[in-house]
C-alpha cells in the first residue's frame, strides 16, 4: 500500500476528536504547535550543548569507568561490580572509545544518542498523531528530559533506553497499524526494541508489557480475522524479541561459569530480594523526590492527565487511544524498585508530553484564543521560572541544586591533583562511592566495589564482600585513599569501616582536606597536622600511603 493511500485512511492530521469538521477555523489549526515544538527543541539543544562539560555525577562515573574497563577486557560482575545490565556499560564504552572518557566526550555521545532518540520518536509519532502534534510532543519531551528537575544534564540509563524502546514501538505500529494484518518481521523487531531497552535499564520492562497488552487488544479486542494459532505464534515472536538481548547475555555469562554473579547483581541486588534489612519505603522516596520533579512543570502534568482522558474517550483512530495507556504504565515502571529518583521519571516524559499536547489542542479547539493563552502559559512557564538553568547558570550552581553537597564538582579538582602526584600504575581506593574520581585522575580503582554500599548492606554475600575488601585494600596497597564525608557518615558504624580507619591511621597520612561550602569549596593540600581536620559539615579527606 502506498504512503499516500495509508495517510488517506487515517485521520491523524485532523483534530483528535473533530476530524473533518468544516467549522474549524484558524484558531484550531495545529500548525502553531509545530513551531512551538521547534522552539522547545532548540532550547533543549542549547542547554545540552552548554552543559557538555559539566562534571560527572556518581552514576555517570561508574558507568564510564566500567564501560572503558570492559573494552579493555575487565569482567563485569566479577572484576567490577554494579547492578545494571550489560547494555548500559557497552553504550558508555562506545562513547568513551569514540569521544573520550572525560565529561565532554561522554556527554557528546549522550547528546548524539538523544538526537537519534527524538528523531525516531518524531518519525513514529508523525504517523500516529500527525506532523504538527508530533513536533510539539517531541519538543516538549526533549525540553523536560533536558531539565534540571529530572537531572537531564547527565547521561542516565533512563535517557539511553528510550532509543530502542521508541524504535520498537514504531515497529509495533508498522506491524499492526492502519488496517493491515500483523506482520511477523515487524512484530519481532518490536519485541527486540523492548528487549534492548530492558538490556539498558531494567525498569524499561513496562515497554514489553505494553507491547504484549497492545497485541492482545489488537487480536482479540478489535474483531480481527486472524486465527488463534497465528495470534499465539506472533505473540511468541514478540516474546522472543523481548527475551533475546537479556537471554543471550545470561547464556554468555553461564557459558563462562558466571551466571550466579550475573543473577546476583542484576536481579537480587536490583530488586532488594537478597537484603536481610529493609530500606525505607517507596512512599518516603516518592514524597521526597516527586515535588522536585514537577517543580515548574505541574501545569504540564495537569494538562497531561486531561489529555489522557481525552485520548481514551475519542472515537476516531482507535489505535491512538493505546498511547494513553503508556502514561500509567510508564509511571509503574518508574515505581519499580521503589526509589523514585528524579531521573527515573524520564521514563514517563514522552507519554506525558503527548497527552499534554493533545490536551492543550483540545482546549485551543474548544476555546480559541483563550485556549492559546493557556497553552502558552503551560509551555513557557517552565522556561521562564527556571531560565537561569536553561541559559546562564554555571556547573557548580546546577550540581549544588541537584545534588546538595555531594562533591561532584570537587572530585574533578581532586582527580587532577592526584594525577600530578602519581604514576599511571598507582591506584586509588575510595571508602564510599565516587568512581568519577578514577576517571579524572586516570588511575585505576584498588577496589572492585565501586559503590561501597554493597559491602556494608546485609545480604547473602555480605561476609564474602567484606573479606574481599580486606584482601584488595591491604594486598594492593593503593597509593591514595579518599574519604567522602557525606558517605562516610552512613558507613562509619560498620565493623569493617572501623577496622579500615584504624589501620589507615597507622599506614597513611593526610595530604588533602576539602571543606565543602555552598558558594565555594576550599581544598588544602599538604596541611600541617593541626589543620588536617575538616572545618565544615561536608568534607573530603585524601590520604597517601606512608
Amino acid at each position: 500500500m502506498s504512503k499516500n493511500k495509508r495517510r488517506a485512511q487515517s485521520p491523524v492530521e485532523q483534530p483528535i476528536s473533530a476530524a473533518n469538521n468544516p467549522s474549524a477555523n484558524s484558531t484550531s489549526s495545529t500548525a502553531p504547535f509545530a513551531w512551538i515544538g521547534i522552539v522547545l527543541l532548540v532550547i533543549a539543544l542549547i542547554v545540552r550543548l552548554r552543559l557538555l562539560d559539566i562534571p560527572f555525577e556518581r552514576d555517570e562515573g561508574v558507568f564510564a569507568y566500567i564501560g572503558r574497563a570492559m573494552m579493555g577486557g575487565a569482567r563485569l560482575y566479577t572484576d567490577l561490580y554494579d547492578n545494571k545490565l550489560p547494555g548500559l556499560y557497552l553504550i558508555y564504552g562506545l562513547f568513551a572509545s569514540l569521544f573520550g572518557v572525560q565529561p565532554t566526550g561522554i556527554h557528546l555521545g549522550a547528546l548524539l544518542w538523544q538526537l537519534a532518540t527524538i528523531s525516531v520518536l518524531f518519525l513514529w509519532l508523525r504517523e500516529v498523531i500527525g506532523r504538527d502534534r508530533a513536533l510539539a510532543s517531541t519538543g516538549l519531551f526533549a525540553l523536560y528530559a533536558a531539565s534540571g528537575q529530572v537531572l537531564g544534564f547527565a547521561a542516565h540509563a533512563t535517557q539511553l533506553c528510550a532509543l530502542p524502546a521508541f524504535a520498537g514501538l514504531w515497529a509495533l505500529w508498522r506491524g499492526t497499524g492502519q488496517g493491515r494484518s500483523p506482520q511477523a518481521a515487524w512484530i519481532i523487531l518490536a519485541g527486540l526494541g523492548a528487549g534492548l531497552a530492558i538490556w539498558i535499564k531494567q525498569q524499561a520492562l513496562f515497554y514489553a508489557v505494553f507491547g504484549a497488552l497492545y497485541l492482545a487488544w489488537w487480536f482479540f479486542g478489535r474483531g480481527r480475522s486472524e486465527s488463534i494459532m497465528r495470534a499465539l505464534g506472533l505473540g511468541m515472536l514478540y516474546a522472543l524479541g523481548v527475551i533475546l538481548p537479556v537471554g543471550l547475555s545470561a547464556a554468555w555469562f553461564a557459558s563462562q561459569g558466571r551466571f550466579d554473579d550475573f543473577w546476583f547483581w542484576t536481579v537480587d541486588i536490583s530488586t532488594g530480594a537478597t537484603f536481610k534489612t529493609q530500606a525505607p519505603g517507596g512512599w518516603v522516596f516518592f514524597n521526597f523526590y516527586f515535588p522536585k520533579v514537577i517543580a515548574h512543570w505541574w501545569w504540564v502534568w495537569f494538562v497531561g492527565l486531561f489529555g489522557m482522558i481525552v485520548m481514551l474517550r475519542q472515537k476516531q483512530a482507535v489505535e491512538q487511544r493505546a498511547l494513553a495507556g503508556l502514561l500509567p504504565l510508564s509511571l509503574w515502571g518508574v515505581s519499580l524498585g521503589g526509589a523514585f529518583y528524579p531521573h527515573y521519571f524520564v521514563l514517563a516524559l514522552p507519554w506525558l508530553a503527548i497527552c499534554a499536547i493533545l490536551g492543550l489542542e483540545t482546549l485551543v479547539r474548544k476555546y480559541g484564543r483563550p485556549g492559546w493563552i493557556v497553552a502558552s502559559v503551560v509551555l513557557i512557564w517552565p522556561i521562564l521560572a527556571h531560565n537561569g538553568y536553561w541559559f546562564r547558570e554555571d556547573d557548580r550552581t546546577i550540581l549544588r541544586r541537584a545534588y546538595d553537597n555531594n562533591p561532584f564538582h570537587e572530585m574533578a579538582q581532586i582527580g587532577a591533583e592526584l594525577k600530578k602526584r602519581s604514576a599511571p600504575t598507582d591506584s586509588i581506593a575510595v571508602i564510599g562511592s565516587e568512581p568519577e574520581l578514577f576517571l579524572y585522575a586516570d588511575r585505576p580503582s584498588a577496589l572492585s566495589h565501586l559503590f561501597f554500599q554493597g559491602v556494608v548492606q546485609h545480604h547473602a554475600r555480605y561476609a564474602q564482600f567484606q573479606q574481599q575488601i580486606r584482601e584488595e585494600l591491604w594486598g594492593r596497597r593503593p597509593r591514595f585513599v579518599v574519604f567522602p564525608g557525606a558517605q562516610y557518615e552512613h558507613l562509619k558504624d560498620d565493623p569493617l569501616v572501623k577496622e579500615i580507619v584504624d589501620r589507615l591511621q597507622k599506614e597513611y597520612h593526610t595530604i588533602g582536606v576539602v571543606d565543602i561550602q555552598e558558594k565555594k569549596s576550599t581544598i588544602t593540600w599538604d596541611p600541617p597536622p593541626e589543620k588536617a581536620v575538616p572545618q565544615t559539615l561536608f568534607w573530603v579527606i585524601i590520604m597517601e600511603r606512608n
